[in-house]
């Protein structure tokens, strides 16, 4: 696919986002080990949970797809408890999803079966170790290729932990959650930083016994009740949306429904920072998630250095924010991101390489990048980097450069924000598609 993309025009209107992906695939997840029917409403139907219902499907698990009466994509799952599980050998065919093969490491931990994960060559060179090291301490046979997948275990008795993640990391905490909650003994699980919570919103609203504490989280063996949701918007697809209002003069743009987690708000608290014209409408819960419509409108903005705390809370909105940096006045400074370095790709020289046919000059670092700004984009012919989040940042960039840009075997934009090229020609953008 070459996408090709105009000079844009000002992005104005609401707009309602897909459900949140992360919340997406722990929903799906967790409601196939409860007991009984759930639904969930606004569900991500995108490739990324196309994956994670493959694999559940594969596993035996009833799942129905459909469009509700307000036209959202919805799911009605039939759960079965994990230690029900009664299969000599489980194969679990992860595509490229890291997150679909970490959580299934602690889903299936419990289970006394030979359990295989794996991937294509993207997701073998995602590190897995951190996830097999403290199941192998809960007493689950775990062995890793190198510290990557193909991933082989052997599950069986767990006993509780008491363990101090050595990163922040979302998808380790879900893993740690889901087998402690099959353990034989209670579990704490220990952390730094702001982290996201979505998994224990969710588990908590299905009846898990789980108490937390910054920086804490306590579980107890305990069954899950079904789940009944609707899933808010995603605040990750979002910020392309933030940023092309941001950049595109005389743009004002509301959208509803966000996921406003506070592990998930880095990108907000930074152009604000930034000096951006943004403001949140109204705020309200779904689904246990504190959630709001935002509006957003063109501004100037100056550097600013991000602090390891905001990384944490925006490692998924660097790309994107790389862009806000190069129309910003002054240098702008990002560090503590080396983890951007083993997602889908290398996303630091990524970032670099996608941006620079624009005529963008970013300063690499071990674990970040720098930017003077502002800079001038020209409109150039580049090649898709195959990842989502580095090319919906290159079509953001395309808005606000002088001239026309194509982007070449392109289409990763349809990973986790399948509606994302629509999205942006209903709301004043000139974008097209052709094979």
């Amino acid at each position: 696919m070459i996408i090709e993309i105009k000079r844009s025009g000002p992005l104005l209107g609401r707009v309602r986002l897909p459900g949140d992906k992360s919340i997406s695939h722990r929903a799906l997840l967790f409601a196939s080990f409860a007991r009984g029917n759930s639904v969930i409403e606004n569900i991500l139907d995108a490739n990324t949970t196309r994956h994670m219902v493959d694999v559940l499907v594969n596993l035996g698990v009833p799942i129905k797809i459909f469009t509700n009466s307000e036209g959202s994509p919805t799911a009605k799952i039939t759960g079965c408890p994990l230690l029900e599980y009664n299969r000599p050998k489980i194969t679990v065919d992860c595509k490229r999803s890291a997150t679909t093969m970490r959580f299934f490491m602690g889903a299936l931990a419990a289970v006394p079966s030979d359990v295989y994960l794996i991937g294509d060559n993207v997701l073998n060179q995602r590190p897995m170790e951190r996830v097999a090291l403290p199941l192998r301490l809960m007493g689950a046979t775990v062995e890793t290729t190198n510290g990557h997948a193909p991933v082989y275990m052997r599950g069986g008795q767990l006993n509780g932990i008491d363990y101090r993640m050595p990163v922040s990391s979302g998808q380790l905490q879900t893993a740690l959650l889901l087998a402690a909650l099959n353990a034989s003994s209670n579990s704490t699980i220990s952390y730094e930083g702001t982290i996201r919570d979505h998994s224990v919103r969710l588990l908590r609203a299905q009846g898990a016994n789980i108490e937390s504490i910054p920086g804490q989280i306590f579980v107890r063996p305990s069954t899950l009740n079904p789940l009944n949701v609707s899933i808010p918007g995603d605040m990750s697809s979002a910020s392309f949306l933030i940023a092309a209002a941001i950049l595109v003069p005389e743009s004002d743009i509301t959208i509803e429904r966000v996921n406003l987690n506070p592990g998930r708000i880095g990108l907000l608290n930074a152009v604000s920072e930034m000096g951006a014209s943004i403001s949140i409408e109204d705020q309200y819960n779904i689904a246990g998630e504190p959630c709001g419509d935002i509006r957003v409108r063109h501004s100037k903005l100056r550097g600013i250095e991000l602090s390891s705390d905001q990384v944490l809370t925006m490692i998924d909105e660097i790309p994107i924010f790389a862009v806000l940096s190069l129309a910003a006045h002054g240098t702008t400074t990002v560090r503590d991101a080396a983890e951007l370095r083993v997602k889908d790709t290398d996303r630091i020289d990524s970032i670099i390489t996608s941006l620079s046919p624009f005529s963008a000059k970013i300063t690499p670092r071990n674990d970040g990048f720098s930017v003077v700004g502002p800079q001038k984009l020209a409109g150039c012919v580049v090649k898709s980097e195959k990842d989502h989040r580095i090319e919906m940042s290159m079509i953001v960039a395309a808005l606000v450069a002088n001239g026309s840009t194509q982007i070449l075997d392109a289409g990763e934009y349809k990973e986790s924000f399948p509606s994302f090229l629509e999205i942006l020609n209903q709301h004043g953008a000139t974008l097209q598609c052709r094979v």
